[in-house]
């Protein structure tokens, strides 16, 4: 019985979250020409951060909860215009993906190096030659 009312409860909330943000959406679009968001400088707008950290706390999922502080940023951003927030947001990602792009690329190589290194057995034979080396304090500081 217990299952089945916190099944219930769960749609009713879920339900509400989506219907108020569907409200938010419609009451407070604008057309995109204004260039200005209207929570700039605002308390409101420490809630994309908020809801980002608050979900990875709760999921301990951080990349998507990563995402989804993003899309709230999005929409703040454009008055919670649905059109205008989605396409200035992945707009913005795309542009700040190219222009780290060298950075990205450095990481996944160095990733791929790590990775063939323990997969090879090239750490813990670096490990073993350095314990049969270093005997003392002032040898593992040399």
């Amino acid at each position: 019985m217990q299952n089945g009312t916190s099944k219930k409860a769960l749609r009713i909330f879920l339900l509400l979250a989506f219907s108020s943000a569907a409200l938010m959406s419609i009451a407070f679009a604008t057309d995109g020409s204004g260039t200005t968001s209207r929570f700039f400088s605002t308390p409101l707008s420490l809630l994309p951060p908020v809801v980002a950290i608050v979900l990875a706390l709760i999921t301990k999922e951080v990349y998507t909860s990563l995402f989804i502080g993003i899309l709230a940023g999005g929409f703040l951003s454009a008055n919670f215009n649905p059109v205008v927030a989605i396409t200035n947001t992945f707009d913005t990602m795309a542009g700040s993906v190219t222009d780290n792009m060298g950075i990205l690329i450095f990481l996944v190589i160095l990733g791929i190096i790590v990775v063939l290194m323990n997969r090879s057995g090239g750490s813990r034979a670096y490990g073993n030659w350095a314990k049969s080396i270093i005997k003392s304090k002032r040898g593992a500081l040399f």
